[in-house]
């Protein structure tokens, strides 16, 4: 409940200085997504590649009546399974966006516009490892977001290549054993640590636009 707290406040401030403008033309665009076999880069380490995932998501985006268009925008990401372990992870982001379309004429009748795009925002990731013996209280934190690519529209339907990268942590305290070995408290704690690690990955998201 915190995090989604969190990403309405976020999306209502970077939104609400455009709803100040009467005459913005408002894009509302609904997105699913196929994440191609996501890499996970420890700062001290190789990487190690993951499953690829389905993504769900949406966009509000403004007209600034120079073809350039900005707003904001969150995907949720699909658990996926993390080679050679026992963890699943996915993220879910939320994001500022802005995008300059081109108009390309491809016929007298049929036109299309073509795209840069760049997001920015903030990554909330969710993992399970089901069966891990570990004796260290793990939480992975929020961390920051980036995506880069070209979109392509035509009439309704949008198509986006997004190329991404959330940065993360591992965080965690290491507990030492109790006397019979199975049991930790508070007073057991010795020591925190974390580990740094980019999550990236190359995205096709789909999606209808409807005009407000």
């Amino acid at each position: 409940m915190k995090k989604i707290f969190v990403l309405l406040f976020l999306a209502i401030a970077l939104a609400s200085p455009v709803f100040a403008e009467n005459d913005k033309i408002l894009e509302f665009i609904p997105k699913i997504g196929y994440v191609f076999s996501p890499e996970i880069t420890p700062k001290d380490g190789a990487s190690v590649s993951a499953g690829s995932l389905l993504s769900l998501g949406a966009e509000i985006l403004f007209d600034t009546k120079i073809n350039l268009f900005l707003g904001v925008g969150g995907m949720w990401g699909q658990d996926t399974h993390i080679k050679h372990s026992n963890t699943d992870m996915g993220f879910t982001n939320i994001y500022s966006e802005g995008k300059y379309k081109f108009l390309i004429n491809i016929s007298k009748k049929e036109s299309l516009f073509v795209y840069p795009l760049l997001q920015l925002g903030i990554g909330f990731p969710s993992w399970n490892s089901p069966n891990s013996v570990h004796i260290k209280d793990v939480e992975i934190v929020p961390g920051f977001y980036w995506g880069t690519g070209i979109g392509v529209e035509y009439r309704n339907i949008v198509l986006d290549f997004i190329y991404a990268c959330n940065y993360s942590k591992n965080r965690y305290k290491e507990l030492k054993a109790g006397e019979d070995g199975d049991f930790y408290t508070e007073d057991d704690y010795i020591g925190k640590e974390e580990d740094p690690f980019s999550y990236t990955a190359f995205r096709i998201n789909i999606g209808y636009k409807f005009d407000f």
